[in-house]
């Protein structure tokens, strides 16, 4: 029981610290300060991304060779997977360009 009560202190350690790094960069005052916590938002999201492909989506399409899965079932199931992984390699990349951009900052994120 105290290793899952660990496992729970880090992970809302974690969500809290990327959305405080999030609300940063889409608020900061200063163009720096956006771009570095972009920057760090970005790298955030490409190890979730990493994470979710690496560990869920991809072992997921397995289920296509299991013949107790149903194939709409298994279908239905990597198609969120992968709508889930997809959108947050996206979000990682947009944040990542906006943090290495030339030119204004002072725009908000996209």
């Amino acid at each position: 029981m105290e290793h899952a009560h660990k496992a729970g202190l880090i992970i809302l350690v974690f969500l809290t610290a990327t959305v405080c790094v999030y609300l940063v960069a889409w608020r900061g005052k200063r163009s720096w300060l956006r771009r570095g916590a972009s920057l760090i938002f970005a790298s955030i999201s490409a190890v979730v991304g990493f994470v979710g492909t690496a560990g869920y989506a991809v072992p997921a399409l397995d289920d296509f060779r299991n013949p107790a899965v149903p194939f709409a079932k298994a279908l239905l199931g990597d198609l969120i997977l992968w709508a889930i992984c997809a959108s947050v390699w996206i979000i990682a990349v947009r944040c990542a360009l906006f943090a290495l951009r030339n030119g204004r900052s002072g725009q908000s994120l996209p």
